[in-house]
């Protein structure tokens, strides 16, 4: 450990100017998208026939997102609100809830503060955070919808 210090050291001296030349090449381009690529989902679906109320449907949403917000995906919580939300209406009213958030653009929900951040609605969500099958099912539960 105490050589790897003046490893780190070295390589920073080294290249650094191109290390924040990087960083700032990466910022600048999140900065332009940002500004002229509107990245925010708009998109409300009629739910009209839901046997949700507000509070439910932004209460699955809520789970939903708690289930894929941090490192790692809890599929388990995630097929238990899919369960829930079987009837399209029912699935209209939590996409609606859901809205879009932000989504790290390194892969990870975790990178989704400020500029690294792409907005995602649901879909995105689950698709970024399942894997084949998984989304499959919700997949077509989206077109059945008609999301």
């Amino acid at each position: 450990m105490q050589n790897l210090i003046p490893v780190i050291t070295m390589f920073i001296t080294k290249y650094g100017k191109y290390i924040l030349l990087a960083v700032g090449l990466v910022l600048v381009w999140r900065w332009v998208k940002n500004l002229f690529f509107d990245n925010s989902i708009t998109t409300k679906f009629n739910d009209s026939g839901t046997q949700l109320s507000s509070s439910e449907a932004t209460h699955y949403a809520e789970r939903l997102f708690s289930a894929m917000k941090d490192t790692g995906t809890d599929e388990d919580e995630i097929d238990n609100v899919r369960l829930l939300v079987s009837r399209p209406s029912d699935l209209r009213s939590v996409w609606n809830a859901f809205g879009s958030r932000p989504y790290g653009t390194f892969g990870s929900p975790i990178f989704g503060l400020g500029m690294f951040a792409t907005n995602l609605d649901l879909r995105g969500w689950l698709k970024a955070e399942l894997s084949g099958d998984g989304f499959k099912v919700w997949e077509q539960m989206f077109l059945t919808a008609g999301i």
